[in-house]
């Protein structure tokens, strides 16, 4: 157990059991560590153990957030700055004459299996375009982090669901963790509270989550050292992902899902929350 301000940073295996310092070690000497996301402090908290030092891919739009933030994120990680994704604009209407009734989001509507109608929101050439070479970008920079040579080591740690939930279950993991080719060290993260205030919300902005945080009298975070897990022979990297999140899920109880994180922005866009 380790004790920084209010904060208790506990690094368990599961079952519950302290973890030893033999465990602890492939933590610290971990190459690659994917975890789920559930507060804007999870890097901080798993830094702790990582012997003080973590890379993290951070969107640049964060490095445009102001400098009270840009200096906090550079506190608390060593940030691999990459592309912030620009969501697909919306769907044209389909043409009529006649007035519609606005039908509900698919995944809402009855017999409804593909989150948030997935095929309404195909982007045109240039968005595909974009998103393409957004990943390759991301992609290249974290192989260049593993490449480096003569440098400390620093464990690259990478939350695939791609946003912040509310803990009750997992998003898709993206596959950008899995495609590196090496074997990943999953963590299960659960963080509790005294007070009912929700780590994150829908509107909620950075500012604000931190806010809330400091209306805590204390947080307790146990961070669940799991088996590491190494792409099969043949696997697609979506495979070792959902096989990863399964994990994970298992871990904690909670489902692991098909929603993901550009779900989570489509259902923002369609209810006026961006």
């Amino acid at each position: 157990m380790t004790l920084i301000g209010g904060v208790r940073i506990r690094l368990q295996t599961p079952g519950g059991a302290a973890a030893s310092p033999r465990v602890a070690e492939r933590l610290r000497h971990a190459r690659v560590v994917v975890g789920n996301h559930v507060t804007q402090f999870d890097s901080l908290f798993l830094r702790v153990w990582c012997g003080g030092s973590l890379a993290v891919p951070v969107r640049e739009t964060y490095a445009k957030s102001g400098w009270l933030l840009l200096h906090l994120t550079r506190m608390v990680v060593s940030p691999i700055w990459v592309p912030t994704p620009r969501p697909p604009p919306p769907p044209p209407p389909p043409p009529s004459t006649a007035p519609q009734q606005t039908p509900p989001p698919a995944s809402h509507a009855s017999g409804s299996t593909e989150p948030f109608g997935r095929a309404a929101r195909v982007p045109s050439a240039p968005g595909a375009r974009r998103e393409r070479e957004g990943r390759a970008a991301v992609e290249g920079a974290l192989r260049r982090h593993l490449r480096r040579e003569g440098e400390p080591h620093e464990p690259l740690l990478i939350f695939p669901e791609g946003s912040i939930t509310n803990g009750a279950g997992l998003m898709r993991f993206a596959r950008g963790a899995f495609r590196l080719g090496e074997e990943v060290q999953p963590v299960a993260l659960r963080v509790t509270c005294p007070l009912p205030l929700a780590h994150d919300t829908l509107t909620s902005s950075l500012p604000r989550n931190f806010a809330r945080a400091l209306f805590q009298p204390w947080h307790v975070a146990e961070v669940t050292l799991l088996p590491a897990v190494a792409p099969a022979p043949a696997e697609a990297a979506e495979e070792t992902a959902a096989r990863t999140a399964a994990l994970i899920a298992a871990e904690l109880g909670v489902p692991a899902t098909r929603w993901s994180s550009a779900d989570k922005a489509e259902l923002k866009r369609r209810y006026g929350l961006l």
